[in-house]
């Protein structure tokens, strides 16, 4: 009369009674993240012999399964090995699932430039972390980006492993040759003025702010 199942199927317990309170004692502990349905049926009768109008029905959902699984870093930004880098770049990397935003310092996230530490502010966002320096990246010099083990979850697993990437900062653009050359006579008065740079540059950075000529002082 008194009945626990899990999706239809009975569980084995023992049934005890005390005062006013009926007791069920589960065989063997619930399984967990499962939902288990308690019945008490009108087969249930007071010391009078009335008995319950109506089958009570009740359904209670246990504890899921404790978290034991460490996080992962599925994806970073730039991406290992990556050269020709930005220098002011922000430095991504992307978790399997959400962290404690706590652990996540600069001093758990960590870059350094040809040895030396860069420094940065950590900001966390979703499942990404991003480390952020404080002044631009130096120019052609290899970068290595750490995440430690001090990083965990929100269940407070750590990372299993420390994690870590490198990539390459790109050389900034520079003015190889000029026409008319500096320091040129004799140019003739409607000669057009050629600038050639060392790698393509962006042409919406270049307009008639950037690139002037002026004639004299004025």
């Amino acid at each position: 009369t008194f009945t626990l199942s899990q999706g239809g199927t009975p569980i084995a317990a023992s049934v005890s009674y005390t005062d006013t309170a009926a007791i069920l004692t589960p065989d063997s502990p619930f399984e967990a993240g499962v939902t288990l349905t308690a019945t008490v049926t009108t087969g249930v009768t007071d010391l009078a012999g009335n008995a319950l109008e109506a089958d009570y029905v009740w359904s209670f959902t246990t504890n899921p399964a404790p978290d034991t699984t460490p996080p992962v870093v599925l994806s970073t930004d730039p991406d290992n090995g990556a050269t020709g880098v930005a220098i002011d770049s922000p430095i991504r990397a992307v978790f399997s699932e959400v962290i404690d935003i706590s652990t996540l310092t600069p001093a758990t996230f960590t870059v350094t430039q040809g040895g030396m530490p860069v420094l940065g502010f950590v900001g966390y966002t979703g499942v990404t972390a991003t480390f952020v320096p404080t002044e631009n990246l130096l120019p052609g010099i290899p970068c290595t980006a750490t995440i430690t083990t001090d990083v965990k979850d929100l269940a407070g697993n750590a990372l299993a492993a420390e994690f870590t990437w490198t990539f390459g900062t790109g050389t900034p653009p520079e003015v190889l040759f000029t026409n008319p050359a500096n320091g040129a006579f004799g140019v003739a008065v409607d000669r057009q003025i050629d600038v050639i740079f060392t790698v393509p540059m962006d042409p919406t950075t270049i307009d008639d702010l950037s690139f002037t000529v002026r004639h004299g002082a004025v």
